[in-house]
Protein backbone atom coordinates (compact mmCIF):
# COMPACT_ATOMS: atom_id res chain seq x y z
CA UNK A 1 0.00 0.00 0.00
CA UNK A 2 1.35 3.40 -0.96
CA UNK A 3 1.32 6.56 1.10
CA UNK A 4 -1.31 7.85 -1.32
CA UNK A 5 -3.53 4.86 -0.51
CA UNK A 6 -3.20 5.60 3.20
CA UNK A 7 -4.05 9.29 2.93
CA UNK A 8 -6.81 10.62 5.15
CA UNK A 9 -10.10 10.93 3.21
CA UNK A 10 -10.51 14.51 1.99
CA UNK A 11 -13.90 15.05 3.62
CA UNK A 12 -12.61 13.95 7.02
CA UNK A 13 -9.45 16.02 6.59
CA UNK A 14 -11.40 19.20 5.94
CA UNK A 15 -13.79 18.39 8.79
CA UNK A 16 -11.17 18.08 11.54
CA UNK A 17 -8.08 19.94 10.36
CA UNK A 18 -7.69 23.33 11.93
CA UNK A 19 -9.86 22.47 14.90
CA UNK A 20 -7.13 21.39 17.29
CA UNK A 21 -8.64 17.92 17.57
CA UNK A 22 -6.87 16.30 14.64
CA UNK A 23 -3.92 13.96 15.36
CA UNK A 24 -1.38 16.35 13.88
CA UNK A 25 -2.48 19.33 15.99
CA UNK A 26 -1.03 18.92 19.47
CA UNK A 27 -1.94 22.22 21.09
CA UNK A 28 1.77 22.94 21.53
CA UNK A 29 4.72 23.55 19.19
CA UNK A 30 6.68 20.67 17.72
CA UNK A 31 9.91 19.86 19.64
CA UNK A 32 11.87 20.35 16.43
CA UNK A 33 10.48 23.88 16.10
CA UNK A 34 11.52 24.71 19.66
CA UNK A 35 15.07 23.57 18.87
CA UNK A 36 15.16 25.65 15.68
CA UNK A 37 14.07 28.72 17.65
CA UNK A 38 16.83 28.07 20.19
CA UNK A 39 19.36 27.82 17.34
CA UNK A 40 18.30 31.19 15.95
CA UNK A 41 17.17 29.86 12.58
CA UNK A 42 14.16 32.16 12.20
CA UNK A 43 14.53 35.84 11.29
CA UNK A 44 13.10 38.58 9.11
CA UNK A 45 10.03 37.73 6.99
CA UNK A 46 8.72 34.25 7.77
CA UNK A 47 6.02 32.20 6.01
CA UNK A 48 4.50 29.20 7.84
CA UNK A 49 2.82 26.94 5.26
CA UNK A 50 0.15 24.58 6.61
CA UNK A 51 -0.11 26.40 9.92
CA UNK A 52 -3.17 24.50 11.20
CA UNK A 53 -4.18 26.09 14.50
CA UNK A 54 -0.87 28.00 14.64
CA UNK A 55 0.87 26.12 17.47
CA UNK A 56 4.26 26.57 15.81
CA UNK A 57 3.60 30.08 14.49
CA UNK A 58 2.54 31.45 17.86
CA UNK A 59 5.56 29.91 19.58
CA UNK A 60 7.94 31.41 17.02
CA UNK A 61 6.35 34.85 17.23
CA UNK A 62 6.38 34.78 21.03
CA UNK A 63 10.05 33.85 21.26
CA UNK A 64 11.72 35.90 18.53
CA UNK A 65 11.83 39.68 18.30
CA UNK A 66 11.77 41.81 15.16
CA UNK A 67 10.13 39.30 12.82
CA UNK A 68 7.06 39.44 10.60
CA UNK A 69 5.25 36.13 10.40
CA UNK A 70 2.56 35.09 7.91
CA UNK A 71 0.76 31.77 8.43
CA UNK A 72 -1.33 30.05 5.74
CA UNK A 73 -3.30 26.84 5.46
CA UNK A 74 -5.30 25.01 2.78
CA UNK A 75 -8.23 24.32 5.07
CA UNK A 76 -10.94 27.00 5.30
CA UNK A 77 -11.64 28.05 8.86
CA UNK A 78 -14.77 29.62 10.27
CA UNK A 79 -15.99 32.85 8.74
CA UNK A 80 -16.48 34.63 12.05
CA UNK A 81 -20.01 35.64 11.06
CA UNK A 82 -23.35 33.91 10.46
CA UNK A 83 -24.30 32.52 7.08
CA UNK A 84 -26.43 34.93 5.01
CA UNK A 85 -29.06 32.20 4.67
CA UNK A 86 -29.32 32.01 8.47
CA UNK A 87 -29.83 35.76 8.74
CA UNK A 88 -32.71 35.53 6.25
CA UNK A 89 -34.28 32.63 8.16
CA UNK A 90 -34.13 34.66 11.37
CA UNK A 91 -35.80 37.60 9.62
CA UNK A 92 -38.56 35.25 8.39
CA UNK A 93 -39.26 34.04 11.93
CA UNK A 94 -38.42 30.39 11.23
CA UNK A 95 -36.71 29.75 14.57
CA UNK A 96 -38.71 29.28 17.77
CA UNK A 97 -38.99 27.12 20.87
CA UNK A 98 -36.37 24.44 21.43
CA UNK A 99 -33.63 24.63 18.80
CA UNK A 100 -30.76 22.24 18.07
CA UNK A 101 -27.83 23.41 15.91
CA UNK A 102 -25.96 20.38 14.56
CA UNK A 103 -22.35 20.93 13.51
CA UNK A 104 -22.20 24.33 15.17
CA UNK A 105 -18.45 24.83 14.73
CA UNK A 106 -17.46 27.94 16.69
CA UNK A 107 -21.12 28.98 16.96
CA UNK A 108 -21.33 31.86 14.48
CA UNK A 109 -24.87 30.86 13.49
CA UNK A 110 -25.98 29.83 16.99
CA UNK A 111 -24.88 33.07 18.63
CA UNK A 112 -26.59 35.14 15.94
CA UNK A 113 -29.85 33.22 16.35
CA UNK A 114 -29.76 33.49 20.14
CA UNK A 115 -28.98 37.21 20.00
CA UNK A 116 -31.86 37.99 17.64
CA UNK A 117 -34.73 35.82 18.87
CA UNK A 118 -36.38 35.99 22.29
CA UNK A 119 -37.80 33.13 24.31
CA UNK A 120 -35.86 30.29 22.73
CA UNK A 121 -33.65 27.58 24.16
CA UNK A 122 -30.72 26.72 21.93
CA UNK A 123 -28.46 23.68 22.11
CA UNK A 124 -25.43 23.56 19.82
CA UNK A 125 -23.46 20.39 19.15
CA UNK A 126 -20.40 19.44 17.16
CA UNK A 127 -18.32 16.33 16.61
CA UNK A 128 -15.10 18.13 17.55
CA UNK A 129 -14.54 18.85 21.27
CA UNK A 130 -12.11 21.67 20.50
CA UNK A 131 -14.74 23.45 18.42
CA UNK A 132 -17.18 23.19 21.32
CA UNK A 133 -14.59 24.59 23.70
CA UNK A 134 -13.99 27.60 21.46
CA UNK A 135 -17.73 28.07 20.86
CA UNK A 136 -18.49 28.01 24.57
CA UNK A 137 -15.84 30.65 25.28
CA UNK A 138 -17.11 32.79 22.42
CA UNK A 139 -20.71 32.60 23.68
CA UNK A 140 -19.61 33.55 27.19
CA UNK A 141 -17.76 36.60 25.86
CA UNK A 142 -20.94 37.62 24.04
CA UNK A 143 -23.12 37.01 27.13
CA UNK A 144 -25.18 34.46 25.21
CA UNK A 145 -26.76 31.48 26.97
CA UNK A 146 -26.33 28.42 24.75
CA UNK A 147 -26.00 24.80 25.83
CA UNK A 148 -22.95 23.29 24.11
CA UNK A 149 -22.09 19.63 23.84
CA UNK A 150 -19.70 17.42 21.83
CA UNK A 151 -21.88 14.81 20.12
CA UNK A 152 -21.27 12.40 17.25
CA UNK A 153 -24.41 12.25 15.11
CA UNK A 154 -23.28 8.89 13.76
CA UNK A 155 -23.62 7.27 17.19
CA UNK A 156 -26.93 5.65 18.03
CA UNK A 157 -28.30 8.47 20.18
CA UNK A 158 -31.24 6.37 21.30
CA UNK A 159 -29.00 3.91 23.15
CA UNK A 160 -25.83 5.68 24.30
CA UNK A 161 -25.81 7.71 27.51
CA UNK A 162 -22.82 9.99 26.91
CA UNK A 163 -25.00 12.91 25.80
CA UNK A 164 -27.90 14.90 27.25
CA UNK A 165 -30.04 15.15 24.10
CA UNK A 166 -33.57 13.93 24.71
CA UNK A 167 -35.96 12.11 22.43
CA UNK A 168 -38.46 14.29 20.53
CA UNK A 169 -37.21 17.47 22.23
CA UNK A 170 -36.59 19.95 19.42
CA UNK A 171 -38.99 22.18 17.49
CA UNK A 172 -36.26 23.20 15.06
CA UNK A 173 -33.12 21.30 14.04
CA UNK A 174 -30.57 23.33 12.07
CA UNK A 175 -28.04 21.60 9.84
CA UNK A 176 -25.77 24.12 8.13
CA UNK A 177 -23.36 22.11 5.97
CA UNK A 178 -23.34 18.80 7.84
CA UNK A 179 -25.55 16.47 5.80
CA UNK A 180 -23.38 16.71 2.70
CA UNK A 181 -20.38 15.28 4.59
CA UNK A 182 -21.87 11.79 4.92
CA UNK A 183 -21.65 8.61 2.87
CA UNK A 184 -24.86 6.90 1.79
CA UNK A 185 -24.67 4.51 4.75
CA UNK A 186 -23.91 7.27 7.23
CA UNK A 187 -26.87 9.28 5.96
CA UNK A 188 -29.19 6.53 7.14
CA UNK A 189 -27.75 6.69 10.67
CA UNK A 190 -27.91 10.48 10.67
CA UNK A 191 -31.55 10.62 9.57
CA UNK A 192 -32.46 8.01 12.18
CA UNK A 193 -30.97 10.30 14.83
CA UNK A 194 -32.87 13.28 13.42
CA UNK A 195 -36.06 11.28 13.81
CA UNK A 196 -35.11 10.47 17.39
CA UNK A 197 -34.44 14.11 18.31
CA UNK A 198 -37.08 16.13 16.49
CA UNK A 199 -40.57 16.71 17.86
CA UNK A 200 -43.63 15.58 15.90
CA UNK A 201 -44.38 18.48 13.53
CA UNK A 202 -40.85 19.80 14.12
CA UNK A 203 -38.89 21.47 11.32
CA UNK A 204 -35.52 20.29 9.99
CA UNK A 205 -33.67 23.19 8.34
CA UNK A 206 -30.90 21.97 6.06
CA UNK A 207 -28.27 23.83 4.05
CA UNK A 208 -26.10 21.61 1.85
CA UNK A 209 -24.02 21.84 -1.31
CA UNK A 210 -26.21 21.16 -4.35
CA UNK A 211 -25.41 19.46 -7.65
CA UNK A 212 -25.40 22.94 -9.18
CA UNK A 213 -21.99 23.53 -7.55
CA UNK A 214 -19.72 22.26 -10.32
CA UNK A 215 -16.30 23.35 -9.09
CA UNK A 216 -13.93 20.62 -8.00
CA UNK A 217 -13.19 19.96 -4.34
CA UNK A 218 -15.16 20.30 -1.15
CA UNK A 219 -17.91 17.99 0.11
CA UNK A 220 -20.22 15.83 -1.99
CA UNK A 221 -23.11 17.45 -3.84
CA UNK A 222 -26.70 16.71 -2.87
CA UNK A 223 -29.50 16.35 -5.42
CA UNK A 224 -33.20 16.98 -5.00
CA UNK A 225 -33.70 13.29 -5.71
CA UNK A 226 -31.48 12.47 -2.70
CA UNK A 227 -33.63 14.62 -0.45
CA UNK A 228 -36.93 13.37 -1.84
CA UNK A 229 -35.86 9.77 -1.28
CA UNK A 230 -34.55 10.19 2.27
CA UNK A 231 -37.25 12.55 3.50
CA UNK A 232 -40.31 11.06 1.84
CA UNK A 233 -43.80 10.80 3.31
CA UNK A 234 -43.20 7.05 3.59
CA UNK A 235 -40.48 7.88 6.12
CA UNK A 236 -42.62 10.35 8.05
CA UNK A 237 -41.41 13.60 6.49
CA UNK A 238 -42.83 16.34 4.29
CA UNK A 239 -40.49 18.51 2.24
CA UNK A 240 -42.03 21.97 2.41
CA UNK A 241 -39.49 23.67 0.17
CA UNK A 242 -36.12 23.26 -1.52
CA UNK A 243 -34.65 26.49 -2.83
CA UNK A 244 -31.33 27.64 -4.18
CA UNK A 245 -29.09 29.52 -1.80
CA UNK A 246 -25.43 30.35 -1.27
CA UNK A 247 -23.27 28.83 1.44
CA UNK A 248 -20.63 31.43 2.10
CA UNK A 249 -17.07 30.09 2.18
CA UNK A 250 -13.68 31.57 2.69
CA UNK A 251 -12.17 32.46 -0.70
CA UNK A 252 -8.95 30.65 0.25
CA UNK A 253 -10.82 27.36 0.73
CA UNK A 254 -10.64 24.29 -1.52
CA UNK A 255 -13.32 25.51 -3.98
CA UNK A 256 -13.25 29.26 -3.40
CA UNK A 257 -16.03 31.49 -2.13
CA UNK A 258 -19.82 31.14 -2.18
CA UNK A 259 -20.77 27.52 -2.75
CA UNK A 260 -24.06 26.87 -4.55
CA UNK A 261 -26.37 25.12 -2.14
CA UNK A 262 -29.91 24.06 -1.32
CA UNK A 263 -31.87 25.44 1.59
CA UNK A 264 -34.51 22.86 2.51
CA UNK A 265 -37.33 23.10 5.02
CA UNK A 266 -38.41 19.58 5.93
CA UNK A 267 -41.29 18.93 8.32
CA UNK A 268 -41.58 15.88 10.55
CA UNK A 269 -45.11 14.52 10.41
CA UNK A 270 -47.42 15.23 13.35
CA UNK A 271 -48.53 11.68 13.99
CA UNK A 272 -45.14 9.99 14.24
Amino acid sequence: MTAQDEALPQELFFRISGTGDSPWELGRPQPAIIKLVEKGIFHGEILDIGCGIADNAIYIKNHIENINLTAIDLVPKALGRPQPAIIKLVEKGIFHGEILDIGCGIADNAIYIKNHIENINLTAIDLVPKAIEVAREKAQKNNVNIQFEAVNMLDDLSTITTHTLKQHSYDIILDAAVFHMFSNDDRQIYVKNLEYLIKPNGLYVQICFSEKETREGGPRRITKADLNQLFSSDHGWTIESIEDTVYELRPDGPIGADGRAYLSLIRRNKNI
